[in-house]
Parts: structure tokens; C-alpha cells; sequence
């Protein structure tokens, strides 16, 4: 029993590792497509009550790439869009709160040196 336990943390650690590690990958090219965008209208799409799912997962998705990308900017997404990306992580479907804890995550990492 015990070393199932210790197989199965074995497992979620790797697969944790590895989508990290694919995100930072990732990140050179989110980093140029994210520089054109107006984050503001992101933010905006969060807060809408009318938006569906997949748009509600594509803002968060691009926000955590906007603030991977831009961390001065990340202060500004966190005033304005931490609610909303709090509110899908409780509520949102799977790939929406994975896309909110993504970007949850960049802006607490902010421009610490955590990147």
C-alpha cells in the first residue's frame, strides 16, 4: 500500500514537471503573440456574465501567457481580472481552471525571479 502511495506522488510530481515544463517551453511564442494584445478587453470577457465557457477558458489562457510575458503589466491583471480568474477556478470547467491557476501563478511569481 505504501508504495503505491509513494508510485502514485511519484507520478502526479513527473506529470506536474512536465506540463511546467511545457509551459515554459511555450513561452518564447506566447510571448510575441501576447505583446499585441489589450489585456483590458481579456479582463473584460472574464467579468462578462454572458460569455460561455471556451471564451471565459481563452481569456484566462491568454492572460496567463500576457503575464508570463509581461510581468509589469501582471500588477494591472491582478487589480483588475484576480477576482474573475479566482471565480472560474472555483466554478469554470477543467481546462478553465487550469488556465486560471496559470495565471493565478504568474502573477504571484510576478518579477521575483521565480521564472
Amino acid at each position: 500500500e505504501e508504495r503505491r502511495r509513494v508510485a502514485e506522488k511519484a507520478e502526479r510530481e513527473r506529470a506536474q514537471e512536465e506540463a511546467r515544463r511545457s509551459r515554459v517551453a511555450e513561452a518564447p511564442r506566447r510571448a510575441v503573440e501576447v505583446q499585441t494584445l489589450d489585456h483590458r478587453g481579456l479582463v473584460r470577457a472574464l467579468q462578462d456574465a454572458s460569455a460561455d465557457d471556451t471564451t471565459k477558458e481563452n481569456a484566462a489562457h491568454t492572460l496567463a501567457s500576457f503575464t508570463w510575458a509581461n510581468a509589469n503589466d501582471a500588477a494591472y491583471v491582478a487589480a483588475y481580472a484576480l477576482p474573475q480568474l479566482v471565480a472560474l477556478l472555483r466554478g469554470g470547467t477543467d481546462k478553465g481552471r487550469g488556465n486560471a491557476a496559470a495565471a493565478i501563478q504568474n502573477i504571484v511569481a510576478g518579477d521575483h525571479g521565480q521564472r
